[in-house]
């Protein structure tokens, strides 16, 4: 198991050190664009907008599948092509005006998870026609998810969506992913959910979770459980961000090395001469359990929006709605929506995606341009390999000790003879390096329980994994 020491039960104190998100490499390529100004053109895909994408890769169909919300009637957004748009304002139609803003769930998929298809599905008529990848009409906020748990094959496919059409939170199933039942209302409770309501089957406690959204006079992230996807406890409120500015749209999460990751969009509302104002940056939090949750790195954006404004051709500078991430190796791939465009105004959304080492997430830096300094909790080391991962730029350097626990509240940890810092192989390159002493081997201390010390400079520690278990403290 991989230990990150952006988890607050791995590390126990640090000086001079904070935690940073860790090097996303963007692909900047539009792997699907917004259809309808697009050749051939896509009728009923006249405004992605928030899309809330959840893409995963079912192993037995042996392809990846994309579930995404799209508003597919949409008169102002349809008046004025993208050309057009620039230096106008979009406004949200309403249907007692005769401008309806109807939004629907659509699927696609792919073989390679770069070239995307939206198959004929048949579900759904759209100006006189079947011939779209429209799932279910008059709904939005969907999360799709495969669930292996379910003895019943036409449960397999689950979806939680904001059903419009009834105003009611539903539940919908499926046998093949592609063909969905009439949505089922909640017999009980009706969060407000106008966002990415997302559902999983959590093994952790063994029971369905929700992730929604309700209201103050600001956006709050809501919590539910199941035990048969059908009737759901009351929503509770969880997580809010800090003010106008700071407000949580939605936050996809997922399982990581014994914690929970989430993906919040940071919708930045309030002060409108701000360069942010209207926009949706993506950032990271945690939590141990789903219920109390932090941010990782406060103000930092996970998946960055690029530079540029509508109408630059841009894809991506204006709001990020990431999908929770698919396995590649040792990578994690991060499907998101990228919008060219503020919030509240006109955009166009496209599918683009990211790539993380699955070690490097976020890991503490130094503050200053001298030595910073990180212990971990407990240890209990196996006599086995023990690997740190760590960037390191040029003239930087990681060095490292093992240590007796201290003394107080303010003391310091002693190293062990022979595994102090001056006996550390220090590590100079960036890598995932194992932990070595000129002094001594680690085998010499199976079933200790010590302290990890770094001492690091122009480096970025990430965390460890192999011949150690975290020890469980208060």
């Amino acid at each position: 198991m991989f230990y990150p020491f952006f988890d607050t039960a791995v590390t126990s104190r640090y000086a001079n050190a904070k935690v940073g998100i860790g090097p996303v490499r963007k692909e900047n390529r539009v792997l699907m664009a917004e259809g309808y100004f697009q050749t051939p053109q896509v009728r009923w895909e006249q405004r992605i907008d928030n899309g809330y994408p959840n893409v995963f890769y079912d192993e037995e169909a042996g392809i990846y599948r994309l579930y995404y919300t799209c508003i597919v009637e949409d008169p102002n957004s349809v008046r004025l092509t993208p050309a057009q748009r620039v230096g106008e304002r979009y406004r949200i139609g309403r249907a007692e005006e005769g401008l309806p803003r109807i939004a629907a769930v659509l699927y696609a998929y792919s073989k390679d998870g770069v070239n995307w298809v939206r198959p004929a599905l048949g579900n759904v008529e759209f100006e006189g026609s079947r011939d779209n990848n429209i799932l279910l009409y008059d709904a939005h906020g969907a999360s799709v998810f495969k669930d292996p748990h379910d003895p019943d094959p036409a449960r397999r496919y689950k979806m939680m969506v904001r059903h419009d059409a009834k105003n009611q939170m539903a539940v919908s199933f499926s046998a093949d992913g592609e063909h969905f039942c009439e949505p089922i209302a909640w017999p009980e409770y009706n969060p407000a959910g106008d966002t990415h309501n997302f559902a999983y089957f959590d093994e952790r406690i063994g029971r369905y979770v929700l992730i929604t959204r309700t209201w103050d006079s600001l956006r709050l992230v809501a919590r539910s459980e199941s035990d048969d996807f059908i009737h759901w406890t009351k929503p509770e409120n969880i997580y809010r961000g800090i003010g106008l500015e700071d407000q949580i749209y939605s936050m996809p999460i997922f399982r990581y090395e014994g914690l929970y990751v989430g993906l919040p969009s940071i919708f930045h509302d309030g002060d409108r001469d701000a360069d942010s104002f209207d926009c949706v940056d993506c950032e990271l939090s945690m939590s141990h359990d789903t219920i109390g949750w932090e941010r990782v790195a406060k103000g930092e954006s996970f998946i960055p929006r690029a530079n540029g404004r509508y109408g630059s051709g841009v894809p991506d500078c204006g709001c990020i709605y990431a999908s929770v991430p698919v396995a590649q190796g040792d990578d994690l791939v991060f499907y998101y929506l990228g919008g060219s465009g503020q919030h509240t105004n006109f955009r166009e959304s496209s599918l683009m995606r990211a790539f993380v080492d699955r070690r490097r997430l976020a890991g503490y830096v130094p503050k200053k341009n001298v030595p910073a300094r990180l212990n971990t909790h407990l240890l209990r080391l196996s006599g086995e390999e023990v690997r740190l991962s760590a960037d390191v730029s040029p003239y930087g350097e990681v060095r490292y000790a093992l240590c007796r626990p201290a003394r107080g509240f303010y003391g310091e940890c002693e190293p062990l003879e022979g595994f102090g810092f001056e006996d550390c192989i220090a590590m100079r390159q960036s890598g995932d390096a194992p932990i070595a002493f000129a002094g001594g081997a680690l085998s010499q201390l199976a079933g200790e329980d010590l302290v990890l010390a770094l001492r690091f400079e122009r480096a970025q520690v990430f965390g460890v994994e192999g011949g150690v278990e975290l020890k469980a403290h208060r």
